[in-house]
């Protein structure tokens, strides 16, 4: 396909080649776009629509609609599947990049299937198509934040290549808004990336910025939570310790005033036990004596239990062998039994054992005269009776020598025990007589101190949340650090001026307003348009558009949106983010004359070849159309058409 040359193109723009959709009998149907203006003409479902739907549906139209939804079930029905051939054009560059995407209606073998796209053979999933169209375009991937305030937004999402079809692709019931089912916030970051400034105003500062004010803030009201739990926990245990009432920033005073009176506490119990160990008649190493009983005692009696283990083993053991005894004795007896049955007929060749019994063979049988084995079962029981009994015997004699340490252990610790309380009554009565003046000053020692152990405890408790309020504060303090070097960037971000955008918006409103009052067979009745730079809405005379335009004027005014999307290809020059097409779906809308759309047409028409844009509409009459353009004439049957 030619490309234009008779204008100033500085950044790579896209063009619709040709549209080739696979009938299910084998037909192919192909669609020629012109490089400039394509016009499409047809009544009411003749498919016009449809073949921008197709068109749409290629470039990656999300599976939200079903096929069968989106172009209905005689289209479904009748088709496999579309190719769209894009051609990516580069002033730098003497021909054009040549690209094909191909998706099927359904999944099929040798096909992508439905939720995916192939490009130039190779399959890709829909974000990635976008992702692709971006790259063809030398377009950055940006992450704008989801909301109208890039400070209050709490994530970032993808402005996609999807974002911008929107604004390119005319839909039928789109000619009231910019684009149906928008967010606002994608509406004015598509606005920004096609006039140059996106980059700049979504570099991320901002949303840093606000991201990190509210991370300070987060951490604010949790410090503030945690101080107050802890004074809350605070006061509930200086009340149950029966401490004074203490604040968060005294606990360590706290803590070191208990330990100092611990440490006391300890001292004088340390004098207190020296006196009694130099009181007269007090024998020390009776204490000593009484543990070492004790620890003996322990020792003895985990022998004992040892041996009861082992005893029970044994005789588990002897039962098991004498069971065994008894099922050999038991074989033994059914042996003999069988041994004495008279044979009167052999079991191998059931022969009468009469008829040869003058005929013995030693080692053979009388009757059938084979070979017979001597039967050394009787020998193997034997064998194993007499291993068994030598094995009781070894299990009685072992039973009979643990039973014999059993019963001496016993006594042994029957004599310990003995000892032990013998000695213990001693120890008893020595404290008795000898300890009685310490006691009541050793108790009270160990209460006061075992009361400063609760308090310390519980101020531990309390601790351990002050610790958790430390951390915090050192959270918020980084927090509000962060916060400053984001503020810091944000204000120090060198990016497009605000002048420049202010220039940028003023002149995509002036090429509105120039294309507007350059109508003839309507003349603009309103004021002029406006874009505002700080948050780019669009003003007409002194309100905003949509309230101040009816659903005929409002029409007008997004054909000249669409005329200055395109204009400001050659404005900007390689700043622009401007794929260079548009696709218009029938605009007769809202009683629009025919002549008005007609002339409108042919603004475009004649635009596309002085820009080096591309124009593909559609109308459903025969509306008076001058500009040069290809023509194709849909009959009833959709796909059917011819070029003129």
């Amino acid at each position: 396909m030619s490309m234009p040359e008779d204008h100033e193109r500085l950044t790579r723009t896209l063009r619709l080649s040709n549209l080739s959709l696979v009938r299910r009998d084998g037909e192919v149907e192909d669609i020629i776009f012109d490089p400039y203006f394509t016009l499409i003409r047809g009544g009411r479902n003749s498919g016009k629509t449809t073949l921008l739907r197709w068109i749409d549906y290629i470039l990656g139209a999300s599976q939200s609609r079903l096929p069968v939804e989106r172009f209905g079930s005689s289209v479904v029905s009748s088709y496999i599947y579309g190719s769209l051939r894009l051609s990516i054009v580069d002033p730098r560059e003497d021909e054009p990049e040549e690209h094909e995407i191909l998706r099927a209606l359904e999944d099929l073998p040798d096909l992508p299937r439905q939720s995916r796209v192939q490009v130039d053979g190779e399959e890709l999933t829909l974000p990635k198509l976008a992702s692709r169209l971006m790259e063809f375009l030398d377009w950055p991937t940006l992450r704008i934040p989801k909301g109208r305030n890039a400070r209050r937004a709490t994530e970032l999402v993808t402005l996609s290549f999807r974002n911008m079809l929107r604004h390119l692709y005319r839909r039928e019931d789109s000619w009231q808004v910019f684009a149906s089912k928008e967010e606002e916030y994608h509406r004015k970051a598509v606005l920004a990336f096609f006039l140059g400034f996106a980059e700049s105003l979504y570099s991320g500062e901002e949303f840093e910025a606000g991201a990190a004010a509210r991370k300070v803030v987060e951490l604010e009201s949790r410090l503030q939570e945690i101080t107050v739990q802890s004074q809350r926990m605070l006061d509930a245990v200086t009340e149950r310790a029966h401490l004074p009432k203490t604040t968060l920033e005294q606990i360590d005073e706290r803590r070191i005033e208990i330990a100092e009176r611990r440490k006391e506490l300890t001292r004088r119990r340390k004098e207190v036990s020296s006196g009694v160990n130099r009181t007269e008649g007090f024998h020390p190493e009776l204490g000593e004596l009484y543990a070492g009983i004790n620890s003996r005692l322990r020792q003895k009696r985990a022998r004992r239990e040892e041996i009861r283990s082992a005893l029970a083993n044994y005789h588990e053991s002897l039962e098991f062998v004498e069971a065994e005894v008894s099922r050999l004795q038991r074989a033994g007896a059914a042996l003999a039994l069988f041994s004495e049955v008279p044979v009167n007929e052999c079991p191998s060749c059931q022969q009468s054992v009469v008829a040869k019994q003058d005929r013995i063979d030693p080692g053979h049988c009388f009757l059938c005269e084979q070979p017979v084995e001597p039967d050394a079962r009787r020998r193997r029981i034997e064998l194993e009776e007499r291993a068994l009994a030598t094995e009781t015997e070894d299990l009685e004699d072992v039973i009979s020598k643990t039973l014999a340490e059993l019963n001496e252990i016993d006594d042994d610790i029957s004599r310990t025990e003995r000892s032990a309380q013998d000695l213990a009554r001693r120890l008893n009565q020595e404290r008795a007589s000898t300890l009685s003046p310490f006691v009541a000053e050793l108790e009270s020692l160990a209460g006061e101190v075992s009361y400063l152990e609760q308090q310390e405890a519980a101020l531990l408790a309390v601790s351990d949340a002050l610790r958790a309020r430390e951390h915090q504060k050192r959270l918020l303090k980084a927090a509000q650090q962060d916060l400053v070097e984001a503020e810091t960037r944000a204000q120090n971000h060198h990016g497009v001026s605000k002048k420049e955008i202010t220039r940028r918006c003023s002149l995509f409103a002036h090429h509105m307003t120039t294309f507007l009052r350059s109508l003839k067979t309507d003349p603009w009745r309103f004021g002029d348009v406006t874009l505002i730079a700080d948050d780019l809405t669009f003003y007409v005379g002194e309100g905003p558009w949509e309230s101040e335009l009816g659903g005929e004027s409002k029409v007008l005014f997004l054909f000249a949106y669409q005329y200055a999307i395109l204009a400001m290809t050659r404005e900007l020059g390689e700043i622009s983010r401007v794929p260079g097409f548009v696709l218009l779906d029938n605009p007769i809308q809202q009683g629009l004359r025919d002549d008005v759309v007609g002339e409108v047409m042919d603004k475009f028409g004649h635009a596309a070849r002085d820009l080096g844009v591309q124009i593909v509409a559609t109308v459903a009459r025969d509306i008076p159309v001058t500009a040069p353009r290809n023509e194709i004439a849909m009959s009833g049957q959709f796909g059917g058409g011819r070029m003129s």
